[in-house]
């Protein structure tokens, strides 16, 4: 072979080598946030939200969330690492999550979010998002159930990879694979009151949250005059 062959040769197995430290090291950024709940489980027990220490997953942090659920199908982010806030462009602490993917999707992600709670199961999703004159950016989210302080599984422990550069922001997301994958627990799971929503209320985006209708305070009652006097129409006794 040729030094110019042999040089060649060397180049592409450089490449190679670089491409597949690469993709261990995505795989490795979501196998680390698993290992580590698996790690804190007792048994077929979940891990419980106050017990997550982010200094074992220190590597993983940029890319780690933590979801509240909110109601059927809905979660939104309590917290979330710089990588997310760099896919949309903005914080996205106190978002629904569905604000991460496109409109077409999100009636495809409901039944996979309330999934994660109530069976509980753990969710593994290939992403992929398209814009117009850009390569696609894809994308590997994991979310796994926690159990809040009142040992319901009300919180989640998630992680979102996105390959490439992040060029124009925001980016939605279509789902190209799932995987759900229900979890042995030892006791049913307790069946919580939440808010019932109407099908336009599962659209909300960012921080906005149904407002409150508005009651006006009851007039007060009008005080009659003293006996054997007549007040002018514009005044009234006041005691």
């Amino acid at each position: 072979m040729s030094d110019i062959g042999q040089v060649t040769s060397k180049m592409e197995n450089a490449v190679v080598s670089l491409n597949k430290k690469k993709a261990t090291l995505r795989s490795k950024i979501l196998l680390d946030v698993m290992e580590y709940w698996e790690s804190m489980r007792d048994g077929d027990s979940l891990p419980r939200r106050s017990d997550i220490d982010p200094r074992r997953i220190e590597g993983a942090l940029p890319y780690a969330f933590i979801l509240e659920e909110i109601a059927p199908g809905l979660a939104r982010f309590r917290v979330a690492g710089g990588h997310l806030n760099d896919l949309m462009g903005m914080e996205v602490r106190g978002m629904p999550i569905s604000a991460i993917f496109t409109h077409t999707q999100r009636n495809r992600l409901l039944p996979m979010i309330e999934k994660v709670f109530r069976a509980p199961s753990s969710l593994e999703l290939s992403l992929s998002s398209r814009k117009a004159g850009e390569e696609a950016t894809e994308a590997e989210m994991l979310i796994l159930p926690l159990l809040d302080d009142d040992g319901r599984p009300t919180r989640a422990l998630g992680c979102l990879v996105a390959r490439g550069p992040l060029l124009s922001p925001p980016y939605r997301f279509q789902v190209t694979q799932s995987r759900s994958t229900p979890l042995p627990h030892p006791e049913p799971v307790e069946e919580l009151q939440r808010p019932q929503l109407r099908p336009e209320d599962h659209a909300l985006e960012g921080f906005h949250e149904p407002s409150e209708g508005y009651t006006p305070a009851p007039a007060a009652p009008a005080q009659s005059a003293p006996a054997g006097r007549e007040l002018p129409s514009y005044l009234r006794v006041v005691k």
